[in-house]
């Protein structure tokens, strides 16, 4: 599904299918292939679930304006989104 913005909490959220048990992963990489961020990196049954993103790195901070990719991994396949920050 397609990503958005919730303008209550600030952050981007990423509606994700999986569709057979197994490991599900949620990273955000610069385009440098640096990994930004660890969203999620745990065992998901199948259904339909909803990960979001503060804009944070993984270390607390706030992500400076940038085109960033949302690497979305799951037991059928790996997807990727870009987002755009602009603060």
């Amino acid at each position: 599904d397609q990503n958005f913005f919730n303008p209550k909490s600030k952050n981007l959220g990423m509606d994700v299918r999986v569709d057979k048990t197994g490991e599900v992963k949620v990273e955000v990489y610069n385009l440098a292939g640096e990994r930004v961020r660890k969203i999620r990196d745990e065992v998901k049954s199948p259904g339909n679930y909803r990960f979001e993103w503060n804009g944070q790195n993984d270390s607390g901070g706030m992500v400076g304006n940038a085109v960033y990719l949302v690497v979305i991994q799951t037991p059928s396949g790996k997807t990727v989104r870009k987002v755009i920050v602009l603060k």
